[in-house]
């Protein structure tokens, strides 16, 4: 390991090359470096520290000169810039480390709450993008406890443009002379993040993909991976370890099993604090009961129904970022569906840049589980690779083609909502019945149904009559065969297709698509 950091830092002098120009890498990598010769434990020559230290000390100037701050938007970018310099100042005396740590503990507390809802989710408006804050979270949360206060910097300070400035740190929340340190509703929102990474947990232990799919970590302490004809390949859509980090800090409120457990007793073993002996902890989370006026996640969009040996989770968001887009896709009312024999998944992500035209394609509405009228997108998609603007809120011009999201139902096997656009008015109701169960048509012009098992999963769509409509769903197995139309199917198509288990990753499975012509 010695050697591999000795390579790659004669390799890459100081801002200087590709490993240099997204701060956010920078950032990942010295907090890695760092967590790295923890693990080991193990005494390092003196020459080699002395260059080890150099070169973080070279990325915390760094990252904190190239913060990603925007005042229209942050995310998980500033958010690992943050982690990463509090890794670095919080390991090492530098001159800067006061006001560094301090910086950083204000700007987890305003990212917390301009960033993550109130009921926990991510802003984003991806599941995987809402795994990869949640982690950044909690590292740095227990970075923050393990800091000296008698070493942090308590008056105003300015950080080089665009980061906002370093205000007293009692203005900014933070409670000094408490063992908690931050505040109490800071501690109620990193809890809701766990819990919703627990809510979406599919009885096979992934997470449904709802918008951009990035292989994106942090900290890889315990890695999962399968075995395929490739060999062994690591599993993205396992976010239980996120269970494993809550744990550490919320004892006994987080079931994640013993192999997931390393990430929390790493970050947060040193820290000699708990949140239920603190008395933050608030109530133990109950596993999520809903009425047909209640839901667990409201603000996240997402919404899971179960039945036995079958698991549903629906999607229905706001346009991430406050309406920027970012990570979203054009997915309102897709789905993702799991049994013991079929799994109706999301088509990933596949590539960003490198590609622009699949960019588009992976998170298009045809490529999702939705209905697309008349060939036109639910937003935009022409204005660049990582915005799905709400054009309401930056095209006045456009005022008539807003889309609001709104949920009127859900029950433990049934769910209704659906989307204005414009003057338009997309609604679908779904519902779980047995399979000797009538359905009831209750004048929805579009009715189908999957079975599977023992039940029978009946959509209930309605959208303007006149018009031409498709819907895609990928699946692990034909789905032709398990299909029902009731109403308003005009075909179905079958074709072997391709999804993005990852990112970069392209695997066969079979793509569906039902018509409704005029």
């Amino acid at each position: 390991m010695i050697l591999q950091v000795l390579d790659w830092i004669v390799s890459n002098p100081p801002r200087t090359g590709v490993n240099w120009v997204t701060t956010m890498d920078v950032a990942i990598r010295a907090a890695n470096w760092i967590a790295a010769f923890a693990v080991i434990q193990s005494p390092l020559p003196r020459w080699f520290l002395w260059l080890l230290v150099k070169s973080l000390y070279q990325h915390a100037v760094h990252i904190s000169k190239n913060l990603e701050y925007s005042l229209w938007r942050t995310g998980n970018h500033y958010l690992s810039d943050i982690v990463g310099l509090l890794s670095i100042s919080s390991s090492f005396s530098f001159p800067e480390s006061p006001i560094w740590s301090s910086f950083c503990l204000q700007e987890l507390v305003k990212e917390m709450g301009r960033t993550v809802y109130a009921d926990g989710c991510d802003y984003e408006a991806s599941t995987n993008y809402h795994r990869l804050v949640t982690e950044l979270f909690y590292h740095g949360t227990g970075l923050a406890l393990q800091l000296d206060r008698n070493k942090l910097f308590l008056g105003q300070a300015s950080m080089p443009p665009p980061a906002p400035k370093l205000k007293p740190l009692k203005q900014s929340g933070i409670l000094l002379d408490s063992p908690n340190l931050f505040p109490e509703w800071y501690f109620g929102r990193l809890k809701k993040m766990a819990a919703y990474v627990e809510y979406l947990c599919m009885p096979d232990g992934n997470t449904p993909s709802f918008g951009d799919m990035c292989n994106g970590r942090f900290m890889k302490l315990a890695p999962v991976a399968y075995r395929d004809e490739e060999g062994f390949i690591e599993n993205f859509r396992d976010h239980r370890h996120i269970l494993g980090l809550a744990s550490g800090l919320f004892p006994g409120d987080f079931s994640s099993g013993e192999f997931y457990q390393f990430d929390g007793k790493f970050v947060f073993g040193r820290t000699g604090f708990s949140c239920r002996e603190a008395g933050v902890s608030g109530p133990a989370p109950d596993k999520a009961v809903v009425s047909p006026v209640s839901l667990p996640f409201p603000d996240s969009g997402v919404f899971v129904l179960n039945a036995p040996g079958l698991w549903l989770a629906l999607f229905n968001s706001a346009t991430g970022q406050n309406g920027l887009g970012g990570h979203s896709h054009n997915d309102n009312l897709s789905f993702e569906l799991w049994s013991k024999d079929l799994h109706i998944f999301d088509p990933g992500t596949y590539l960003y840049t490198p590609d622009p035209e699949s960019r588009d394609s992976f998170r298009s509405t045809a490529a999702h589980s939705t209905w697309m009228i008349d060939g036109e997108e639910q937003l935009p998609l022409d204005d660049g690779l990582f915005n799905l603007k709400s054009p309401v809120m930056f095209y006045p011009e456009k005022k008539n083609l807003d889309l609001r999201p709104f949920i009127t139902h859900a029950g433990e096997r049934s769910w209704t909502g659906g989307f204005f656009y414009g003057s338009q008015q997309v609604t679908r109701k779904v519902e779980i019945l047995e399979q000797n169960q009538q359905p009831d048509m209750e004048g929805y012009p579009v009715v189908w149904a999957i079975v599977t098992g023992n039940h029978l999963v009946l959509f209930r769509d309605s959208f303007a009559f006149q018009h031409r409509a498709q819907l895609t769903m990928f699946s692990n197995v034909p789905l032709r065969g398990l299909l029902q139309t009731f109403a308003g199917i005009s075909s179905i198509h079958e074709e072997v297709s391709s999804y993005s288990p990852g990112y970069g990753d392209l695997k066969q499975c079979y793509r569906t698509t039902l018509v409704r012509e005029i």
